[in-house]
This record gives structure tokens, sequence and C-alpha cells, in this order.
């Protein structure tokens, strides 16, 4: 199984895209392996990471790194309107503006996410 693995992956420290004839591109190094899909644009949101031996293997797939980055600074871009609305905005608090903040988050985290993730992951 590891040798088809490694026939299969196209070697590449930075798990970046770029178009190949490979299936994955990644970092096999003995048993365990870090790999992502080629495909432009969103191939690597998901990553692979696992280990594999000669009759078993395991693995779990997550969003890449950079992905977890970006999305997490567009959290806080939400925040941050928040606390902008909250002191800098010249009309009456509303008790409405937090709970549409958590529910913003919310719809991001668990359904937009969730379903890119689901998406691309397979």
């Amino acid at each position: 199984m590891l040798e088809r693995l490694k026939r299969r992956t196209e070697y590449f420290e930075c798990l970046t895209t770029k178009n190949t004839d490979k299936s994955f591109r990644g970092v096999i190094e003995y048993n365990h392996f870090k790999l992502i899909t080629p495909k432009i644009g969103f191939g690597a949101f998901c990553a692979m990471e696992g280990n594999i031996n000669a009759t078993t293997g395991t693995f779990k797939v997550t969003i890449h790194k950079v992905f977890k980055g970006f999305l997490s600074l567009f959290m806080l871009f939400l925040i941050a309107e928040f606390i902008m609305l909250t002191f800098f905005d010249e009309q009456e608090f509303s008790w409405i503006m937090p709970l549409v903040l958590l529910l913003q988050i919310a719809i991001i985290r668990f359904a937009i996410i969730e379903l890119v993730f689901r998406r691309l992951s397979k």
C-alpha cells in the first residue's frame, strides 16, 4: 500500500496546489504522510495526514492550516464589527446584536465550513 501511495504522490515539502498528473502532492516519510489534492483553487482546503503499515493504515482529514487562518480572520472581522457597532454607533444598543453575531458565527462555522469540508474532502 505504501508503494502505491508513493507512486501516486508528487513529493513536495510545501502543501500547495499545482497541476500534476499525480493524485496527491505532499510528503511521505517512512510510514507517515501529509497530502493534499493537486486541484487548483480549493485543492488544499483539506489536508490528509496519517500513518500506513504493510496491512493497515490510519488517517485524518483536516482543514489546511492556511485556510484555518483565513477562516479565523474572517470570524475576527465579525467580532470587530460587533465591537465597533457597540462603542462607536450613536444609536441605542440593541440586545439583538450579540445574538446576530453568534448566529453569524454559527452559520459560518457549522453550515458553510462544514458543507465545503464535506464536499472537498471526498
